[in-house]
C-alpha cells in the first residue's frame, strides 16, 4: 500500500518461481542425497556435521553461481525450504538439527 499521490493505490508486484525437475536440479539433488543419508547411513555426530556442512556450501554456491535458485519448486510445487524442513522433522531426526545449527556457524 502507498501513501501519497494517489491515496491509497496497490502497486503490483509478481514473483517468479521457476519450476525444475528434482531429479536434475543441482540443489534438489543435493538435499536428496542428505535425505537418503539419512534412511541408509549410520554416521557419527561428526561426519553428519561435516555432511551438512557440505551440503549447504554445495547449495550457496549454486545459488552464487545462478545455477539455482532459492525460489526454484519441484513438479510438486515443493521448494528447497519444504525439503530442508521435511528432513529436520520429527525427534529422530535431532542429528540433522544440531548438525545443521552447527554448519551454520562455521
Amino acid at each position: 500500500m502507498n501513501w501519497g499521490m494517489g491515496g491509497w493505490s496497490i502497486s503490483p508486484n509478481v514473483t517468479y518461481y521457476p519450476t525444475v525437475d528434482e531429479t536434475t536440479a543441482p540443489a534438489f539433488r543435493t538435499l536428496e542425497l542428505l535425505l537418503d543419508s539419512l534412511t541408509y547411513c549410520n554416521w557419527t555426530p561428526p561426519q553428519w556435521e561435516k555432511f551438512v556442512a557440505l551440503a549447504l556450501t554445495k547449495i550457496s554456491r549454486l545459488f552464487q553461481s545462478h545455477k539455482a535458485s532459492p525460489l526454484a519448486v519441484d513438479s510438486a510445487n515443493r521448494s528447497l525450504a519444504h525439503m530442508m524442513a521435511y528432513c529436520v522433522s520429527g525427534s529422530s531426526r535431532q542429528r540433522v538439527w544440531l548438525a545443521i545449527a552447527r554448519a551454520m556457524l562455521i
